[in-house]
């Protein structure tokens, strides 16, 4: 049986979630049907290496600058000389580029994936999104909260909307790991309550409200330390405000890892406080590891967390409440092994990068057959 060549296309391969959703569904995928391959628009990152080793090919398109019409002759070429049937795109400007030349290259399947709400999308933004919706085959959403949002600036309602969660490494990330090592090397000692962040250094991820409430928790309980995982734009600020607040001798800012799970093994709780969402990766993560989660209400967090049973959810941008979650778990071990417990039997049920491929399969044999008919 003929394989079904499906073409990835994203702007670069740099550390981020849609990029890490990409490596999943590229080297998860049924390859006795399906033969996947990756356009890049601009350039490679740390994650062409994993694509390699799963053995994707990865093509880069040498796009220049914003408006640099010539990649979509490029990309024409690549969809007809690899009889490319699926054109599934990650991100505004692979969405745009992937779906004009899907469109020019003999009207092939268009499969869009969206992995936030996007408030930094212009009026301008949407209509492009909107006029190329018409030559959209399925828009992937990776959550209830970004379906809605997309829903509702499209201005459609039908069917072409399908929720299938982001999913993570679950056997990876559930597997015991040794406990201590990253206490002993940032000097916390054992005893200690400690927080995690995971995530971009950046104004969405909302540290600038999370390091007031872990001082304010700090200053009631000294036995509290947290580490801050993520590298971004606004590492020296939050740097020098938590040295304002009086506990940078408790935060840990230890820039972006790859080894996420052998931190995990010594974090005891995961906090997000972002301003916006589409579905954390990261907090999947962190329940496959059996750490209850604190999260903002925004995007898909109250999809993944159930309040009160995985972790707790409290309002965006309320620092006493965020505060005071953190606080009901300090002291109480038999709460945080139990919470950590149902996340992650949720995580195995729900949001496994099995259950997220198989979808996706699914999701393209239906396409497939609605284009035989």
């Amino acid at each position: 049986m003929k394989k079904t060549t499906v073409l990835h296309l994203i702007y670069g391969l740099k550390l981020g979630g849609a990029e890490r959703v990409l490596v999943r569904l590229c080297t998860k995928i049924d390859r006795d049907r399906f033969s996947p391959l990756v356009g890049v628009l601009t350039c490679g990152g740390p994650f062409e290496a994993d694509l390699a080793a799963g053995g994707v090919e990865v093509v880069r398109l040498g796009k220049r600058h914003a408006l640099d019409f010539t990649v979509v002759p490029r990309i024409v070429r690549l969809i007809k000389e690899r009889d490319v049937s699926i054109v599934h795109t990650h991100l505004f400007s692979a969405n745009m580029w992937g779906r004009v030349s899907a469109r020019a290259a003999g009207s092939k399947i268009a499969v869009v994936h969206e992995q936030s709400v996007d408030p930094w999308k212009s009026c301008f933004h949407f209509a492009i999104d909107r006029f190329l919706l018409r030559w959209t085959d399925a828009v992937i959403a990776v959550s209830g909260a970004v379906r809605g949002y997309y829903q509702e600036k499209l201005r459609r309602a039908n069917g072409i909307f399908e929720v299938i969660y982001n999913g993570v490494d679950f056997e990876r990330f559930a597997a015991p790991a040794p406990r201590g090592r990253k206490k002993e090397l940032l000097g916390i000692p054992p005893g200690n309550l400690v927080l995690g962040v995971i995530g971009r250094l950046v104004h969405q991820k909302a540290l600038d409200l999370f390091l007031p409430a872990f001082a304010r928790v700090a200053r009631l309980h000294g036995e509290v330390s947290c580490i801050i995982l993520g590298e971004g734009p606004l590492r020296r600020e939050l740097e020098e405000l938590a040295g304002r607040l009086g506990c940078a001798g408790r935060v840990f800012f230890v820039g972006s890892r790859r080894d996420i799970e052998a931190w995990l093994a010594d974090i005891d709780v995961v906090v997000s406080s972002s301003r916006y969402e589409g579905f954390s990766l990261a907090l999947a993560e962190a329940m496959a590891a059996g750490k209850p989660v604190i999260a903002t209400d925004v995007g898909g967090n109250a999809e993944l967390v159930v309040d009160g049973e995985t972790g707790f959810i409290v309002p965006p941008g309320d620092v006493a409440a965020l505060g005071s979650a953190v606080i009901k778990l300090i002291g109480a071990p038999g709460l945080i092994a139990s919470m950590g417990e149902r996340g992650r039997l949720r995580v195995r049920e729900n949001f496994s990068e099995d259950v997220m491929v198989t979808r996706v399969q699914a999701l393209y044999d239906r396409l497939l057959a609605e284009r035989r008919r």
